[in-house]
């Protein structure tokens, strides 16, 4: 585990705090310590609903989100989510997304009543392909440097699908012509300033409760 996720005292309530304890972190070890941040039952979960509204307990994509906020997406989204439905990229881009008229950078599902990953209202149809920002997302409190870095990696990966469906490479984004999570690490996504507050080696040392 090269990025974790640790419980703190906040004003709202016990919420998230998060640490990259391995320069070599990628996304791919935030979004596995997310994972596990969601399945954590003392984190307090304001908006849990599924089967029950509960303040805690383990987060089973009870859709509430869905329904609530704007699903963006990555160009690794899109490659998977087409992937998942079984048609081409191109395709799933034309039918199945749609682009907010103020922010040309922000690019979405078109209609999470019929193309989210909700099933019947059952919860997440299709977990396993869910987008980016649905992986970094738990409906507990942050403390600030974590959601600066969520903030920060989901900018990136939204920015990355408009550079590539306008045909632009942008060397300065992490993202860009990578296919996997595991392929892009986090200290090429912050600030010097933010790696600085988000790095803490020491925490690898912490001994197991």
């Amino acid at each position: 585990m090269r990025v974790v996720a640790s419980s703190v005292q906040l004003q709202q309530g016990l919420g998230l705090d998060l640490s990259i304890i391995d320069e070599n972190a990628t996304v791919e070890d935030l979004v596995l310590a997310m994972q596990a941040a969601s399945d954590d039952a003392n984190l307090q979960k304001e908006l849990r609903c599924f089967p029950e509204k509960q303040p805690n307990g383990t987060c089973f994509g009870c859709t509430y989100c869905c329904q609530r906020f704007g699903i963006y997406l990555s160009r690794i989204d899109v490659v998977r989510l087409a992937h998942a439905e079984e048609v081409t990229q191109e395709e799933f881009m034309a039918y199945c997304t749609s682009y907010e008229p103020w922010k040309l950078d922000r690019v979405r599902l078109a209609n999470p009543d019929l193309y989210c990953l909700r099933e019947d209202g059952q919860g997440c149809g299709k977990y396993d392909a869910r987008p980016l920002v649905c992986r970094l997302y738990i409906c507990c409190p942050h403390t600030a440097e974590a959601k600066a870095l969520i903030g920060e990696v989901n900018r990136l990966a939204e920015e990355d699908l408009v550079n590539w469906r306008t045909g632009k490479m942008d060397e300065s984004n992490p993202f860009s012509g990578k296919f996997t999570y595991e392929q892009i690490p986090l200290r090429d996504c912050l600030s010097p300033e933010l790696w600085q507050l988000l790095f803490k080696p020491e925490h690898r040392f912490r001994p197991v409760a």
